[in-house]
Parts: C-alpha cells; sequence; structure tokens
C-alpha cells in the first residue's frame, strides 16, 4: 500500500538505541515488546483493547473508569466510590478494613428486607435495613469485650434473648440476667 512500511515474518520495527521498543510478527504471533529502561505508556482520552476485532476485552476512559469484559459482556468497571461487578466473584478470601466495616446484601426482589453485616462500637452485628439505607432493625449482636450475645425482637430495638458470657446465663425476653436461666415475660 502506499505510504505503508511493510516487514516480513519475524522482521522488527526498533525503536531505541539498544532497540528497547519492538514490533512485530513472527508467523504465528503480534507482539509490542518493551526491553528497555522505564514503562510501556498507551496514551490517549479512551483506550479500548478489543478481541476479533468487535469485542470489547478491556476499556481504559480517560479521567474515569475501567471496565473489563468476558465475551464482550461488561463484568467489572471501577466507579468513583470503588468497583461493581457484574456475576459471581470468587475470590480466596475478603478484607473488609475501615473504621466501621460493613457488608450489605440488598435483595432486589423484595422491598426494605436487606442484611447488612457490620462491625462498630467493638460488636459484630447483623441488622435488616431498608432499601435507602435508613432504617435499621437490629437481629444480632456480639461482644467482642465481653462474648455477650443478644439476639433481638422483631422491631430489632430491644435484645429479647440474651447470652451473658462471663456469668455462662442465658436471658429469654430479658437481657438483665441473675440467674442461671432467667425468663421473663413481657407486660
Amino acid at each position: 500500500l502506499p505510504g505503508s512500511l511493510a516487514f516480513a515474518d519475524s522482521e522488527k520495527a526498533t525503536f531505541g538505541a539498544g532497540d528497547d521498543l519492538q514490533i512485530y510478527h513472527d508467523g504465528s504471533n503480534s507482539y509490542v515488546k518493551d526491553g528497555g529502561t522505564g514503562n510501556l505508556y498507551l496514551d490517549s482520552s479512551d483506550t479500548i483493547i478489543r478481541a476479533n476485532g468487535t469485542e470489547n476485552s478491556a476499556k481504559f476512559i480517560g479521567n474515569g473508569r475501567v471496565e473489563l469484559y468476558y465475551d464482550a459482556v461488561k463484568k467489572f468497571e471501577t466507579t468513583s466510590t470503588g468497583i461493581d461487578v457484574t456475576g459471581t466473584a470468587t475470590v480466596d478470601g475478603l478484607v473488609v478494613d475501615s473504621t466501621t466495616p460493613q457488608i450489605k446484601l440488598n435483595e432486589t426482589d423484595a422491598t426494605d428486607e436487606n442484611t447488612q453485616f457490620i462491625q462498630a462500637s467493638g460488636s459484630f452485628r447483623i441488622r435488616t435495613i431498608n432499601d435507602a439505607g435508613a432504617l435499621v432493625a437490629e437481629r444480632l449482636r456480639i461482644d467482642h469485650g465481653t462474648g455477650d450475645i443478644s439476639f433481638y425482637e422483631d422491631t430489632g430495638t430491644t435484645a429479647k434473648l440474651f447470652w451473658d458470657a462471663s456469668a455462662e446465663s442465658l436471658g429469654i425476653g430479658t437481657s438483665s440476667v441473675d440467674s442461671l436461666l432467667h425468663l421473663s415475660k413481657a407486660s
């Protein structure tokens, strides 16, 4: 083609004093090889990597997000607040590191029936939260300092089954346990 450079298989277009950057095809595969010092930069406002000439594999959006695809379907995206994953995430471990770490399970087929696992004020808690995340009903609390365990009634405000770990006592209907088994009926 006019204005084109043509190279046979395994011939390289080389750049740099020591052939630091090489572009070539070996008859089976194509290569962009950076063997010099420093980094290889692909500099563009947006960079898209495709498979088969049509399927997006990755997008790098200037001043924005990164998207990763499986079979042209977006599965992973960075956002201004973290990441979004579409599909199942399989991990070898999960560390949630924060002053108040939490995991929220938002149920999309039911209204206001979401679950929150949270570590706050020295205790692990399982809660039910509404869709807006504003209304919280406590369900279970484990105090890490004492080992006490509280199960809450339906409104999520009062512990009605309470294990006092230091006294090795159980309270049913009360969190003020004064014997091995303390039963209390609400008035």
